[in-house]
């Protein structure tokens, strides 16, 4: 993985939602997602979406709907990843220390990335 120092904004380019990403993680819960909309609406997008080189969502799916949602303009970084299966375990390694999951999520993510692993 690395960041090509690439970046679009959501008016120069429309990012692509492959199910198999945008379903790879658990979704928020409902006090998640009003907390990260509230937080949008309050503060704006503040964090990139990161994008691959085919501009396909690999992490902020939810912020990036919840943007589309409200107008909001975003920013999407592009990564360069060797082929998707690198751009899932990179999802489910940053995702796994970033969200407040719970135990039974938690051991589903750690099972997750050892399975891609190996």
């Amino acid at each position: 993985m690395k960041n090509t120092g690439i970046t679009y904004t959501s008016a120069e380019r429309s990012p692509v939602i492959l199910p198999e990403m945008a379903e790879l993680l658990p979704p928020l819960s409902a006090e998640q997602s009003a907390a990260l909309e509230e937080d949008l609406l309050r503060n704006g997008c503040y964090s990139p979406i990161i994008v691959n080189e085919d501009m396909v969502i690999v992490d902020g799916h939810n912020r990036q709907a919840l943007c589309e949602k409200h107008g909001l303009p975003y920013t999407m970084a592009v990564f360069s990843f060797e082929d998707l299966l690198e751009a899932k375990q990179w999802a489910l390694d940053t995702q796994k220390n970033r969200r407040n999951l719970l135990h039974d999520e938690e051991i589903l993510l750690s099972w997750l990335c050892a399975l891609r692993r190996s």
